[in-house]
């Protein structure tokens, strides 16, 4: 949040990395802010870009997209949690965004202002006791953190698991297969082929299984609940399957 009580979208605090100006954000007016130029740190190609407010963004994306809005706290800005979920409601990302932090007491504050809106709890290291911590619907976790048994005590209580940052394709097919519900990625275009062929893959086994079921037990004949075990574990486990047989 700026000096004068706008609320930006920029990943430093600091903006010296991406300005070239030695200030915090809350150090300058949002006016100060717009006058600099934050792309060519990154790229002659995109020279002149300027940091937005988040209403501004808001504006742009209102329709189009869902939004994962990550809040970075500061003593410097005690309105920063109310100023942001107004601007939500008032653009009605209610039921279209979530809400992140790395800090816990952020969480909360949302919680008590928009308890209708998920929250993320931010975790470099998945260590500690923070399964139940009630105000965080799923949990943000660096993915060389994530294993099986996180992500499996995350899910034994209703909540998930977001894997950041993939950007290779080995590491998106093992989060895959650990069970994390949502990538954090640079490249949706890879995760997406991933997904899309996953759910093929997925679409075929059903079919297998219709098929299975039909071929020994005609659908005017009673399955039995043993049976349909036996299906379920081909399903899950073919090569097993196959190795039996």
């Amino acid at each position: 949040m700026t000096q004068d009580g706008v609320a930006v979208v920029t990943h430093d605090t600091n903006l010296r990395r991406c300005t070239g100006k030695n200030a915090k954000v809350y150090d300058l007016t949002f006016a100060e802010i717009e006058q600099l130029d934050a792309g060519s740190w990154f790229s002659t190609r995109f020279a002149g870009t300027r940091i937005p407010s988040l209403e501004e963004v808001l504006q742009l994306c209102q329709g189009k997209i869902d939004l994962n809005v990550e809040i970075k706290p500061s003593a410097a800005t005690p309105t920063l949690e109310a100023e942001t979920v107004r601007l939500l409601r008032e653009y009605g990302f209610e039921g279209h965004c979530v809400i992140t932090s790395q800090s816990y007491e952020t969480l909360h504050k949302v919680k008590e202002l928009a308890p209708d809106i998920p929250t993320g709890y931010i975790l470099a290291l998945g260590v500690g006791n923070y399964y139940d911590l009630p105000d965080a619907d799923f949990f943000s976790v660096e993915t060389t953190f994530i294993t099986s048994g996180m992500v499996n005590q995350i899910h034994l209580r209703g909540k998930t698991v977001s894997a950041w940052t993939i950007d290779r394709e080995e590491d998106a097919k093992h989060m895959m297969e650990l069970g994390a519900d949502d990538l954090i990625t640079d490249k949706p275009d890879m995760v997406n082929e991933l997904l899309s062929q996953n759910a093929e893959m997925d679409t075929t086994l059903l079919s297998l299984r219709d098929a299975i079921q039909n071929w020994f037990f005609p659908s005017d004949e009673e399955v039995s609940d043993s049976v349909e075990e036996v299906i379920e574990d081909v399903i899950e486990d073919p090569e097993e399957f196959l190795d039996a047989a």
